[in-house]
């Protein structure tokens, strides 16, 4: 959060403002990588399940769902929305778009952001050090045991 915030002043205040800029981060990675991470950091072998498969699972729970149901498990709320994205992915996917980002969104265009903003250009890809700091930080706030 702290590299959003800096780049964001340093886009907004900067001398070659554009009026349109994608402050997103520069490096993406691998879900699957980002996943692995933090399965470390939690000290489990939880399973990966591709967005189709997981959307479908979630659905299948917000079936019967219960009122703790809806409380212990977020996802079946956002479950409209998480179709959506599936469905979006599986179209890039069909038409064999190469470079996407969850939900068969493109990936943002962040050149221009890189070049205005020392921080984002400076930024490392997320990886496990990252993942462990989550985790932590989840831990701490009683989120996960």
């Amino acid at each position: 959060m702290d590299a959003v915030a800096s780049a964001t002043v340093e886009i907004l205040f900067g001398s070659d403002a554009p009026e349109i800029v994608n402050i997103s981060h520069p490096r993406p990675v691998v879900w699957k990588d980002v996943m692995a991470a933090v399965n470390g950091g939690l000290g489990k072998d939880l399973p990966f399940a591709p967005l189709d498969e997981w959307v479908r699972d979630v659905g299948s729970v917000a079936e019967g769902a219960s009122a703790n149901d809806l409380a212990t498990i977020p996802a079946i709320k956002l479950l409209e929305y998480y179709r959506s994205i599936a469905m979006l992915e599986r179209k890039a996917r069909e038409e064999q778009l190469r470079e996407i980002e969850v939900g068969g969104l493109p990936v943002f265009q962040t050149s221009r952001a890189v070049k205005i903003s020392p921080t984002l250009a400076a930024l490392k890809p997320l990886g496990a050090d990252d993942a462990r700091a989550w985790v932590g930080h989840w831990r701490s706030k009683g989120f996960v045991a």
